[in-house]
């Protein structure tokens, strides 16, 4: 055997070694979790999404949910990081993308409700330096549901300006609108910077969303749920995966789903505003990133809490059941109702699909009533349903093609909630 034959021999018996066990020996399907009577089939819907069905055996995902503001479920399967089979355990957390909107939402909710603000006020009421660029007539109402038309700064987003609140401000304040308020176009990484800036400024402790949501919210409601998360928290967090670093190769593996059509067709079009946006966010919208502890720690509002599935159905629960758990009030009923209430309908100017937008939340008509919550990327999803008194929530780490509530791991698993909550209600 020559020289070179040998050497091919032992590069391909390497290649065999590392990547033989990988080829060989398929990852075991890891299911676990809790349910009340009556909601035992969920399990089975959670284990069939990862042995034959949409979830992928190297994924890792949760779903919970409260009925009547008690918690009837709370399921993980799969691994926290496929690499070192860490499986995904019970207070494993990740990334919920722009479900951070719907606390966003809620935080803003919670200080309209003590009389800190109103959204019928123009924002230059909060916040005087807004008005610059004709923006001195927009009301808080028409800013939290998408139709201000300042989806993205005048610079290129950084993870240094979201660091900086003071200059994240300025940079809010100095943009100009791309359309006349009153159409409305997802204002995907500027949402809910612009809900950050307003409770800064009407807060008596001057405090930013993140340490607000969590002194005034997340703490006394026990929700493991961060707008900037402690580096001490990290060893919880499951390592993201990705389809594609393409966001329109990603839309189009859903092209099955109109919606998913819908959004492809605005990536493909040259100049198109969610082109304009994705320049514009510049590393923030780099997701890899979002596996580094330190970029995690950033307050970045409209995508990037990170939190268990349990504690988003947690929040949602106690909104779909009246709003108060052990006596302590997180919003009345007439500010749930707000939230649940539709502000605009239509097709997105910068997405390009038709959506019911609401108080910085999205509504879902559903079963003949309106719900109420925020998606998130890749699948992420998190509702109430008042009228069912249900709170609900799914998060993986394995970034699907399906960003706006229509991931079928998740509906499955809903469409079974429902099921169960209609069976017990006959009995």
């Amino acid at each position: 055997m020559d020289i070179r034959t040998s050497a091919i021999f032992i590069a391909l018996l390497a290649c065999l070694f590392y990547y033989g066990p990988k080829f060989s020996k398929e990852l075991p399907v890891v299911v676990d979790g809790y349910t009340a009577p009556g909601f035992e089939s969920l399990l089975e819907v959670m284990r069939e999404n990862f042995v034959s069905g949409p979830e992928p055996k190297d994924s890792g995902s949760a779903f919970a949910a409260y009925y009547k503001g008690v918690k009837v479920a709370h399921l993980w399967g799969g691994y926290a990081d496929s690499e070192s089979r860490s499986v995904w355990k019970e207070d494993t957390m990740t990334a919920a993308y722009s479900c951070t909107k719907g606390i966003a939402a809620i935080s803003v909710a919670y200080l309209v409700d003590k009389g800190l603000l109103d959204y019928n006020d123009k924002v230059v009421k909060y916040w005087p330096e807004f008005g610059k660029n004709g923006k001195e007539n927009i009301t808080v109402e028409i800013l939290l549901s998408h139709q201000a038309g300042i989806p993205f700064t005048p610079d290129v987003m950084t993870y240094d300006l979201f660091r900086d609140h003071d200059a994240l401000g300025e940079a809010l304040a100095a943009t100009t609108p791309l359309w006349q308020p009153g159409t409305h176009g997802y204002h995907a990484l500027t949402m809910g910077s612009y809900c950050s800036q307003l409770i800064k400024r009407v807060d008596l402790k001057n405090r930013t969303l993140g340490r607000f949501f969590a002194e005034e919210i997340a703490i006394p409601f026990d929700i493991d749920f961060h707008i900037g998360l402690p580096l001490k928290e990290n060893y919880r967090v499951a390592r993201l995966s990705f389809l594609s670093n393409n966001n329109a190769l990603r839309v189009l593996k859903g092209i099955m789903k109109e919606k998913n059509r819908r959004i492809a067709y605005a990536y493909l079009q040259p100049g198109s505003l969610v082109n304009k946006l994705l320049v514009n966010a510049g590393e923030v919208a780099e997701l890899w990133h979002y596996n580094d502890p330190y970029v995690r720690s950033i307050e970045i509002p409209s995508a990037l809490g990170i939190g268990t599935a349990e504690s988003l159905a947690k929040i949602y629960g106690i909104l779909a059941n009246g709003g108060s758990l052990n006596g302590k009030t997180l919003l009345s009923p007439g500010l749930i109702e707000k939230l649940n209430s539709v502000v605009v309908p239509g097709v997105d100017a910068i997405f390009n699909y038709p959506s019911l937008i609401g108080l910085g939340t999205m509504i879902k008509q559903l079963n003949e009533t309106n719900t109420f919550g925020h998606p998130g990327n890749g699948g992420q999803m998190s509702a109430a349903d008042p009228k069912m008194r249900l709170g609900y929530a799914f998060l993986s780490r394995h970034s699907s093609s399906y960003g706006s509530g229509n991931d079928p791991r998740y509906l499955v698993l809903r469409e079974e909630l429902y099921n169960c909550v209609r069976k017990l209600n006959k009995n």
